[in-house]
């Protein structure tokens, strides 16, 4: 693997803190989102710093733009997952003593054994140690032990809900006084679409072939997500009383999708159950735009992003009741325990079948997603930075 460099900020005259963000960003997915946002978000706001963003892949220059100021990158990339301990663990402390780094921000749950200066971590979730079944024996093992050498190693630990800032104290033993709690935000592309881009809508609706009619659920395959407890509330629906809607799952295939196409096969819903592989970042509002509802009732998350950007698009949804959901969707949708079919199809049920219903949660949703900006996110980010900076320049004064 071989660095390169992107983005090559001008030497500045004086010195300012510099900052260093590990950012994966080669699979789509909530923490490639979250970085992405996260640091042009911060480039914008903070100009006491300098900041460093290394990652696996070249970042759309539309989200972090050609800003004044904007980040140094520098690419290593990772040709496959298993090259991420060497990327973690040789490639980044590598480049964070060539840079002169102060600071470093992990933003996926690893922080590099010797690691040469003091670091900081976000932490999502804990699943690997509540729903350890979910996971492969191998990622299973590379996560809780990443996850707490990080905990142990971090200066100060990020989550996004108070849900995991609870995992955190009660599975890992950490001090609560070192975890900061700093909601996700979403993007401003997530907006309500339906009455201003009927043409962009057509055009979604042609590509995915989706009817005018569709549940839709949007993340990675695998079990945690309970998508096939979700096909199986579906196909309670379907065989019932006759519905119009077809259910569409888009998101890259994980470890054991292929039970979820299974139960498609075992149920007879095949001609009813639209699998759309992973959806570009750019289509993302049109395509939740498109939907009737949203569904993610997984058995444990620790914020829940999708559900927000669906609220924000003007979508009802229905999330599960366990880990943070409640602290995102709050009462503007419908929370349901995870695994339970037919408490699912009941919800589904009500939804799909009172126009009022939908009309209310999604008015709703529109104002509870309003809380939650990527600027308000980063704000408090810099915040947990200027902490950590201000302890090592009083440790280092009283030396």
């Amino acid at each position: 693997m071989r660095e390169v460099q992107v983005n090559r900020r001008p030497d500045r005259s004086g010195r300012r803190p510099r900052i260093a963000l590990g950012a994966i960003l080669g699979t789509l997915g909530g923490p490639r989102t979250v970085a992405l946002e996260l640091a042009g978000e911060i480039c914008r706001i903070d100009r006491e710093a300098d900041y460093f963003l290394l990652t696996d892949a070249p970042p759309p220059a539309a989200d972090l733009g050609a800003l004044d100021g904007g980040p140094e990158v520098a690419v290593i990339p990772m040709p496959l997952p298993a090259y991420r301990i060497l990327w973690e663990h040789v490639h980044v402390p590598r480049l964070l003593r060539r840079k002169g780094v102060d600071l470093y921000h992990g933003t996926k749950n690893v922080l590099p054994i010797g690691c040469p200066c003091p670091a900081l971590i976000s932490i999502y979730d804990l699943a690997c140690f509540r729903t350890p079944e979910t996971f492969t024996a191998a990622a299973r093992l590379f996560l809780r032990l990443h996850t707490r050498h990080a905990a142990r190693r971090a200066a100060r630990i990020i989550v996004p809900s108070e849900s995991t800032r609870g995992d955190l104290v009660d599975l890992l033993g950490v001090d609560p006084g070192r975890i900061d709690v700093v909601p996700l935000g979403v993007s401003r592309r997530f907006r309500p679409t339906a009455n201003t881009d009927k043409e962009g809508l057509r055009a979604i609706r042609a590509k995915y072939k989706l009817p005018e009619r569709v549940i839709t659920y949007v993340g990675t395959l695998q079990p945690r997500k309970h998508i096939h407890t979700l096909v199986e509330a579906f196909g309670r629906l379907k065989h019932g009383p006759c519905r119009p809607h077809r259910l569409i799952v888009a998101g890259r295939r994980g470890w054991m999708a292929g039970e979820i196409t299974r139960t498609v096969r075992r149920l007879g819903l095949d001609e009813e159950v639209i699998f759309t592989g992973a959806v570009p970042d750019e289509e993302l509002p049109l395509f939740y735009a498109a939907s009737e509802l949203f569904v993610s009732a997984g058995a444990y998350e620790g914020f829940g992003l999708t559900l927000l950007e669906a609220m924000a698009c003007g979508v009802p949804v229905i999330g599960g009741d366990a880990g943070a959901c409640a602290e995102v969707v709050g009462d503007a949708g419908i929370l349901v325990s995870p695994g339970h079919v037919d408490a699912l199809a009941e919800a589904i049920g009500r939804v799909t079948e009172d126009r009022a219903l939908r009309e209310e949660m999604r008015a709703r949703g529109l104002e509870r997603a309003k809380r939650f900006t990527w600027r308000r996110s980063a704000e408090a980010t810099i915040e947990v930075y200027r902490k950590v900076l201000h302890s090592m320049a009083r440790d280092k004064a009283s030396c």
